[in-house]
């Protein structure tokens, strides 16, 4: 909730400041109150500077107003809804301020690192895996020119944002430090966070197999085979892909994380992307069902990989397909669903169609005329008949409402893609002949596909088949992709999903 934030910060004298002038440098640290911790910013951007939570706020910045610097101290304030925050500094040392805060009554406590300018050739001896004794691995790589690093103790994704040579600090808090540098890498890695420590060393855990699938409907499947080091064989899981018109990089990062625990992942090039051909606006559900079926058996047939111990994962759409083909799969080890949407595929989009009007603060007797017309315009696009009542109404409401989402002009033409074939296909109708553990996985924010709704067709497609192996997680302030304020994935996912995979595997626990 918006709250109104105005700091005072009193910070030690200019000598001890040096050359950090506050107003000038850019900082990342911590901001620790009871029931609450957030990731604080203040950024220097076009001579002004400005403080952000970005978990908390997203990118709303907030200006430094008010401030003042005499008798060796700092003072600024911000607005930010109705709460007056007092920060007062009580040390500067190594780049790192640090202090206590109050705010209505409540106290905790408060620190910024200097944040230090870097090049990204500096970083590339950082990138890969470590590993500690205990079997925890911290990935590092880079994306979007910047460096990210998974952390199995927070179990969190941060950018990392160099404080000191070869030093980083985490939105979480952690600091990694990067140890022993060889001739390309850094071979060691040490961990803080709060009163924790560890150390891991460089590792390497996995490789890639890359091959061309040629599939029985003469399209070719550009996939990768991420295989744990080792002699094998091992179990795998086989990553499901949906609506998203996206190459194998989409799902690189739960590959290499995956197998980094033991668990081979096999990943491929959607339709019409990397080394994939065909169109992907010709195939059905059908035909997706027949790609990963097919890349099921080619998987099994795999020397390194335990035929009776494969997965199948996927998200929305791909959630739906994994669903499917798993029905048809009766020695199938596990499945994981994100996202998964239960119901037919035009109930989906009515729920996100409407979801987006709200959003936008469209008047809701509104959306439901707009959602009425969207109703019909599926179930025309499915009979393949476009009729002339139906194009006058959609005119009228555009030209009453310019610019409102309703179905594309001109509405007379039906679709020629192979999504009208799929409006009424239920996900819940293929749940009765699944026998494997599931794991169903939501954003509570999920605004294309309804949670709850969902959860409850799941639970009951299954208990159809006396199937009572459900594992449901939910992700506070999640969205639909998993996603939260500041470009933050949910804390957990990734963990949670090698947890529950290994245990249904049986192998040993982390």
């Amino acid at each position: 909730m918006i709250t109104r934030l105005t700091i005072c910060l009193i910070c030690l004298s200019q000598m001890l400041l040096g050359q950090a002038d506050f107003l000038t440098t850019n900082w990342v640290g911590r901001l620790e109150m009871p029931g609450q911790s957030h990731f604080l910013r203040v950024q220097v951007k076009e001579g002004q500077t400005y403080l952000q939570l970005p978990y908390a706020d997203g990118n709303t910045k907030f200006k430094l107003d008010n401030f003042q610097q005499k008798s060796g101290e700092i003072q600024f304030s911000i607005e930010r809804g109705v709460s007056t925050w007092r920060f007062a500094s009580q040390a500067f040392e190594n780049g790192k301020l640090s202090g206590q805060v109050i705010s209505d009554g409540l106290q905790g406590q408060f620190f910024l690192h200097t944040l230090l300018p870097m090049e990204s050739k500096d970083w590339q001896a950082c990138l890969g895996d470590f590993k500690t004794e205990q079997g925890f691995i911290f990935k590092v790589w880079d994306r979007f020119n910047s460096l990210r690093a998974h952390s199995p103790l927070s179990q969190e994704v941060s950018r990392m944002y160099p404080i000191g040579d070869n030093c980083f600090f985490l939105a979480t808090g952690e600091v990694l430090q990067f140890e022993e540098k060889g001739k390309t890498f850094y071979q060691k890695l040490s961990w803080t966070w709060e009163k924790q420590s560890a150390q891991a060393k460089r590792a390497v855990l996995y490789e890639e197999e890359k091959q061309v699938v040629y599939t029985t409907d003469a399209d070719t499947i550009g996939t990768s085979l991420f295989l744990p080091k080792g002699k094998g064989p091992f179990p795998a899981v086989l990553m499901a892909r949906g609506a998203a018109n996206m190459d194998r990089s989409i799902n690189l990062t739960e590959a290499e994380i995956l197998s980094s625990y033991g668990i081979a992942v096999l990943i491929y090039d959607n339709y019409g992307t990397g080394e994939s051909k065909g169109n992907p606006r010709t195939k059905d559900f059908g035909d997706k069902q027949d790609l990963v079926l097919e890349l099921y058996r080619h998987l099994q047939a795999h020397e390194k990989i335990k035929a009776d111990q494969i997965g199948l994962m996927g998200g929305s759409q791909g959630a739906r397909i994994a669903a499917m083909v798993a029905s048809k799969i009766n020695e199938l080890a596990f499945l994981v669903l994100r996202a998964h949407p239960m119901e037919t595929r035009k109930d989906q989009q009515l729920y996100a169609i409407g979801a987006y009007f709200r959003q936008h603060n469209v008047q809701e007797e509104k959306i439901i005329q707009a959602l009425h017309l969207w109703e019909q315009y599926f179930d025309l696009a499915h009979r393949k008949a476009i009729d002339h009542e139906y194009i006058a109404a959609v005119a009228e409401m555009r030209a009453a409402h310019p610019g409102m989402l309703l179905p594309a002009a001109p509405a007379n033409q039906v679709p020629r893609y192979a999504w009208p074939d799929d409006i009424y296909d239920a996900t819940k109708d293929y749940l009765s002949t699944i026998s494997c553990p599931v794991l169903s996985e939501h954003g509570v924010n999920d605004d294309r596909v309804p949670p709850a709704k969902s959860i409850h067709f799941l639970r009951e497609g299954l208990a159809k088949a006396g199937n009572e192996q459900l594992t449901v997680l939910l992700y506070p302030n999640a969205s639909h992709s998993f996603m939260m304020n500041g470009f933050r994935i949910a804390p957990g996912l990734f963990m949670n999903e090698v947890n529950w995979i290994r245990r249904q595997l049986k192998l040993v626990s982390r």
